[in-house]
C-alpha cells in the first residue's frame, strides 16, 4: 500500500526498473483511507505488472491518489482478473503521457462509488 492512513504520504517512482506482483498478491493500493496520499510513477521505461489484486487508487472517500504511467516503454499492465479501479471512493487521478501505455486486461473502471473522482 501506497499512503494508507489519515495523514499518510506515500511515494513509489518504478524508474527504468520491473515491479512485479504475481497472481497469489493482494495487488497494490495507492491512497487507502481518507486523509491518505499516494503517488505511483512509471516512468523512464519502467514497467508494472500486476496479476493478483490489480491497482486500486483512491479507495475510500477523502483519498487522494495519483498513478502516472510517463515515457517511452513505461508500462503499467494487468492480466488474468486483476483490473484498474481509479477513484474508487475517493479523488484518484490517472496520468499518461509521452509514449507511456496502461494495458488492463480486465475492466478500467473509473469515479466507482458516490464521491468517487476520477
Amino acid at each position: 500500500m501506497i499512503g494508507q492512513n489519515s495523514g499518510a504520504v506515500g511515494t513509489v517512482t518504478v524508474n527504468a526498473v520491473l515491479l512485479e506482483a504475481g497472481a497469489t498478491a493482494t495487488g497494490v493500493t495507492v491512497a487507502q483511507t481518507s486523509g491518505a496520499t499516494g503517488v505511483l510513477s512509471v516512468i523512464n521505461a519502467g514497467t508494472v505488472t500486476l496479476a493478483g489484486g490489480g491497482l486500486l487508487v483512491a479507495v475510500n472517500g477523502g483519498a487522494n491518489g495519483t498513478v502516472t504511467v510517463q515515457g517511452a516503454g513505461s508500462d503499467l499492465k494487468t492480466s488474468g482478473t486483476a483490473g484498474i479501479t481509479i477513484g474508487q471512493g475517493g479523488n484518484g487521478t490517472l496520468n499518461v503521457s509521452a509514449g507511456g501505455v496502461v494495458n488492463d486486461a480486465n475492466a478500467l473502471a473509473i469515479g466507482i462509488n458516490g464521491g468517487g473522482n476520477g
